[in-house]
């Protein structure tokens, strides 16, 4: 397998141990604070200092691993549409969390509801691209599309298609190394 974007076993511990710490630690705080779920313990300022801090982290995580990661991924085509959300609502966490810090009072409403919903779908995204598997699938590559359709059918028919086997277009490939062309 690939080395391409994989990160040191220490690196890989810091990026999610922050990203962890630093969601689990905001959810906890929404839980209390604005769903008055156990307020005094998840609501109150330990929480959300513990939060900041554990932002403070995370953004130094990402930091350490933005500059070959992102290319890594971008070269590879792979998990883009977790890659790239995760970045997007990055970027709204700390945005809308230097507003609840440092911003007017008048837009605190909104800056509040859009960082915890944006933390809440990050959180989910950040699970899904740190847990899934490469399936060696590419939506943007035309011949693991083909080889995997064909695999599927296989046999010729299944059950459920009525359709033939995938035949193979008439276009010649040609094989890295060699002159010749195989049909």
């Amino acid at each position: 397998m690939s080395r391409l974007g994989r990160m040191p076993s220490w690196q890989r511990f810091f990026v999610i141990g922050g990203m962890l710490a630093c969601s689990i630690s905001g959810t906890l705080y929404l839980i209390g604070h604005e769903f008055q779920i156990q307020r005094s313990t998840f609501g109150n300022r330990y929480i959300l200092a513990a939060h900041g801090i554990f932002a403070i982290l995370a953004t130094l995580a990402l930091g350490s691993v933005l500059s070959f990661h992102l290319k890594a991924g971008i070269q590879s085509k792979k998990k883009w549409f977790s890659g790239f959300s995760q970045f997007s609502f990055l970027a709204t966490l700390i945005a809308t969390g230097a507003l609840l810090y440092y911003g007017p009072a008048q837009i605190r409403e909104g800056v509040v509801t859009t960082h915890w919903v944006s933390g809440l779908i990050f959180f989910a995204i950040f699970l899904l691209h740190a847990v899934r598997k490469n399936t060696g699938l590419n939506p943007v590559s035309p011949s693991k599309t083909y080889f995997f359709l064909n695999h599927l059918c296989k046999l010729g028919q299944n059950k459920f298609t009525t359709r033939p086997a995938i035949t193979r277009p008439a276009a010649k490939i040609f094989h890295k190394g060699s002159d010749s062309f195989k049909k």
